[in-house]
């Protein structure tokens, strides 16, 4: 009885260790990539920048991107680093609990305490972020082009930061860079697009339904696939 209990307990640990890892690696990319969508939909001037880079590193290939073109696409990278700093889609992370007593900055803090991290007022901290309101991917090039990333933190930090964090970035990076590469994201006539601030609460916040057109750039035809 014993064994049959201790079975169903290193069940359930398996269980929920693998819900941390997959749910915020499948529901994450999908939240982050409804916003991309949206954004560079309302700021079509970025997005035809993405665009020429696109087009500059893969040119006629006759391939869509993979993630060994990360690298040279550093403009798209800052865009979806901007759209999770200005989103910020969980905005106080997942929580976590001290095993002991501690302090931080002056502040007792006791075992057993259940602890937030405000991920949303970290990446709109004026003092960090110039305007911080103001969707400007540029924020995240150095004066060479090259992609930074100093102080921001989406998956959170440290040894207990979310797990899924390799498999999301990936994900969002691949389908973002597909979707633009074969396709040009246009509001319709008449269409309103929501903003930031009407976001739909839940474990994350996604974005209001939406309404955009795609215009294909790239025929599929024009591709080969392995």
């Amino acid at each position: 009885m014993r064994c049959f209990a201790m079975l169903i307990s290193m069940l359930f640990l398996l269980n929920s260790s693998a819900s941390d890892m997959f749910f915020p690696g499948t529901e994450n990319p999908t939240c982050i990539l409804n916003w991309f969508l949206l954004y560079v939909t309302k700021h079509p001037d970025l997005q035809a920048k993405i665009h020429r880079q696109l087009d500059d590193v893969i040119g006629n290939k006759r391939r869509l991107p993979e993630i060994s073109d990360k690298p040279n696409l550093p403009y798209l990278e800052a865009f979806i680093a901007e759209v999770q700093r200005i989103v910020s889609e969980t905005p106080l992370a997942v929580p976590h609990s001290t095993t002991r007593d501690t302090s931080l900055a002056g502040f007792f803090i006791p075992r057993d305490m259940t602890v937030f991290i405000n991920l949303w007022a970290i990446h709109h901290d004026p003092d960090r972020w110039e305007d911080p309101s103001c969707f400007r991917p540029e924020r995240f090039l150095d004066e060479r082009g090259r992609f930074h990333s100093e102080g921001f933190i989406p998956f959170s930090l440290g040894k207990r930061s979310c797990p899924g964090k390799a498999f999301g970035s990936k994900a969002v990076f691949i389908y973002a860079a597909r979707l633009l590469y074969r396709f040009k994201f246009e509001c319709p006539p008449g269409e309103v697009l929501p903003g930031a601030e009407d976001s739909e609460n839940g474990i994350v916040l996604d974005s209001k339904p939406f309404t955009i057109c795609a215009r294909e750039r790239i025929n599929a035809n024009l591709l080969t696939t392995e």
